[in-house]
């Protein structure tokens, strides 16, 4: 006789950071200064996704990938699950650059074709990938190196 493993999978919380804007992450200035803490003094690159509901208001962010000081390895089917359990409507993806630059390297703009193209598939948009520095950031929809 063989048995067939009964599962189930759940989000867990793991913390909570406050939320100070008073309304929708509608541009990419406002997700900047709301998100930019994160990344503030960290000497390796780090993904995080912030995750919407159809009014452009968080329902929940996940670090997605911790790396190198000039390379992250993200786990992209993981981001679409914890999109799918909270049912999401669309996600924004940030990382920094510890070198202070806010341009897209060729393997920034390879996931984000990456994460846009299965965003499309199951529904749930990727919207941007901001790239935060020190001093500023750059927002990949609006420097259009990406179709979103």
């Amino acid at each position: 006789m063989a048995y067939i493993p009964k599962l189930s999978v759940r989000l867990v919380r793991e913390g909570k950071m406050k939320y100070s804007v008073d309304g929708p992450l509608a541009s990419p200035g406002i997700i900047y200064r709301q998100f930019a803490k994160l990344f503030k003094n960290k000497m390796q690159e780090e993904m995080v996704v912030v995750f919407l509901n159809s009014q452009f208001m968080p329902v929940g962010m996940q670090v997605a990938g911790v790396g190198s000081s000039q390379s992250c390895i993200v786990d992209k089917s993981a981001i679409f699950r914890t999109a799918i359990l909270l049912g999401a409507n669309g996600m924004i993806m940030m990382h920094n650059h510890p070198s202070g630059s806010t341009a897209e390297s060729k393997q920034d703009i390879d996931i984000t074709k990456e994460m846009v193209k299965t965003g499309k598939l199951i529904g749930i948009p990727v919207l941007d990938h901001i790239i935060v520095a020190d001093d500023g950031y750059n927002s990949m929809r609006e420097s259009a190196k990406v179709r979103f």
